[in-house]
């Protein structure tokens, strides 16, 4: 996360790496480390700014080539965390289509 949304989530006791901003120039950014594997999830809820904007059109591209889920809206992010847990605290097996047809 960037400096201020690095430093909610630590008063919330959510472990973060801080990065620089993309359009800063300075490393390590958010494309950093999703190319060293290290980001399994994004939330990224830019602002209407070009820099935040194009950061964000680069980092959807990486996600998808990575293939790492990305959301772009809290409403969404609360969902995805909201099907993470399901699915750790229910035991989920896959099935196949034709038990449910």
């Amino acid at each position: 996360a960037t400096g201020g949304t690095a430093d909610v989530l630590r008063r919330h006791d959510v472990p973060v790496t801080t990065v620089y901003r993309i359009a800063e120039g300075k490393h390590p950014d958010a494309l950093d480390l999703m190319r060293q594997g290290n980001v399994s999830f994004i939330v990224n809820v830019p602002t209407v700014s070009g820099g935040a904007v194009r950061d964000g059109n680069m980092m959807r591209r990486l996600a998808v080539e990575l293939n790492i889920p990305f959301v772009t809206t809290m409403r969404g992010a609360v969902m995805e965390v909201a099907a993470m847990r399901a699915r750790i605290e229910v035991n989920l097996e896959p099935r196949k289509l034709t038990v449910h047809y």
